[in-house]
């Protein structure tokens, strides 16, 4: 495909450029006529059109790799809901914690409060 294209740019610039300084085309179909074009251009049109169709290569590498990574992180999203909606919220579990410590700290104050004002049974818990 490269190559047709080549020759094709070389067609071009040879009926184009009839008065400048020219070599010989390599992708000419023409070489028994001798086609000519200019060195300058048939070389900026080759490396165009080879990095043109590398840079289309790339491109679509990356597109699949961007797809990979997407299709990677919804997996991972789907697991951490999972996680999550098994779990609960995960400050859920230290609000009912801190919720207990208190309550029990509520109760020890008031038996070592009651101890010293000589409720002696609230000293032997």
């Amino acid at each position: 495909m490269r190559i047709i294209l080549m020759r094709a740019i070389c067609r071009v610039g040879a009926a184009l450029s009839n008065d400048r300084p020219a070599i010989f085309c390599p992708f000419s179909s023409q070489q028994s006529s001798g086609a000519q074009f200019p060195a300058m251009r048939c070389l900026a049109l080759s490396l165009l059109l080879i990095t043109a169709s590398a840079a289309h290569a790339e491109d679509a590498e990356h597109r699949a790799d961007r797809l990979r990574t997407i299709q990677l992180n919804e997996r991972a999203k789907a697991a951490s809901d999972r996680r999550d909606r098994n779990l609960g919220h995960p400050t859920d579990g230290y609000r009912a914690a801190r919720a207990r410590y208190e309550r029990e700290m509520d109760d020890w104050r008031r038996q070592v409060a009651a101890c010293r004002e000589g409720d002696y049974r609230a000293c032997d818990r």
